[in-house]
């Protein structure tokens, strides 16, 4: 399934929020160039006014990180040229930027403190100290160590996932999940889930990880952190049934036939370890 395909998919079945009547075309214009769609015509005033919404409304069920720092490293890791090293921290820094749009949209209650000079008021940020991070291994290991950063108290989980990957005439809509280990804490209904794997290609990974959670628990809120996503697995995500929310550092348009984001960043955990 190609982006043309991929993007009448969208448009035909999607429960996202209306496009913003004011696009950014020359903004989205370089970002549809950068994803390297090859589609035209009304996919393509379809895909910009998809990224239109998601960067101009707050935090909905997908949300880009629009930092000029987080798309400065993403180009780093996108690169073929970045090394096993700076690949790996470069996710780490990710990690930690997503973490803090995650903490942003926790809400928080006024406090009354005093500082050794005067009274003050300040705030106090609600559900730190019950935030789960499900790490998917092994791709997301440097993804999850920069969300520690943001949420250095937070339980962990963990779920090693593989796909079965071929190659097939056209891009798959789903793909075959092997699931080797989990081992995840009990979830409350006051909890916040946040579940860690860099790449939303088809969404069969998340999907099986998120069944997972939702066995241990009805968390307060859920999140997917990643840092890309293709429009076909934001879809399945979103359409899942399972209230989460996706946050991304960018959205590219299709899939190849072996199930890989295009123009993605590659095998992250690859990349990433060797």
């Amino acid at each position: 399934m190609h982006a043309n395909q991929q993007l009448h998919l969208l448009n035909e079945q999607s429960d996202l929020p209306e496009p913003v009547q004011n696009v950014r075309v020359g903004v989205l214009a370089a970002t549809y160039v950068r994803g390297g769609c090859t589609c035209g015509g009304a996919e393509y005033f379809l895909y910009i006014n998809l990224l239109a919404t998601l960067r101009s409304k707050p935090l909905m069920s997908l949300k880009l990180l629009d930092r000029p720092l987080a798309r400065h490293i993403l180009a780093q890791l996108r690169s073929k040229d970045t090394d096993q090293i700076s690949f790996r921290k470069s996710m780490v820094r990710l990690g930690r930027l997503i973490g803090y749009e995650i903490a942003d949209d926790l809400g928080y209650i006024e406090i009354d403190l005093e500082t050794p000079v005067a009274k003050a008021k300040g705030i106090s940020l609600v559900g730190l100290e019950r935030v789960t991070i499900v790490n998917v291994l092994r791709a997301a290991t440097p993804l999850v160590e920069g969300l520690l950063k943001a949420f250095p108290s937070a339980k962990q989980g963990v779920v090693v996932a593989k796909r079965r990957e071929h190659e097939s005439v056209s891009p798959p809509e789903t793909m075959d999940v092997d699931i080797y280990y989990s081992k995840l804490p009990a979830i409350g209904k006051e909890d916040i889930v946040i579940v860690a794997d860099p790449m939303l290609a088809t969404g069969s990974t998340l999907l099986k990880v998120l069944g997972l959670v939702s066995s241990s628990g009805s968390p307060k809120s859920l999140y997917v952190a990643c840092v890309i996503a293709s429009v076909y697995g934001v879809k399945r995500v979103l359409s899942s049934g399972y209230n989460a929310k996706v946050i991304a550092v960018e959205v590219d348009p299709e899939l190849n036939n072996k199930g890989y984001i295009v123009p993605g960043l590659g095998d992250a955990g690859d990349r990433a370890f060797g």
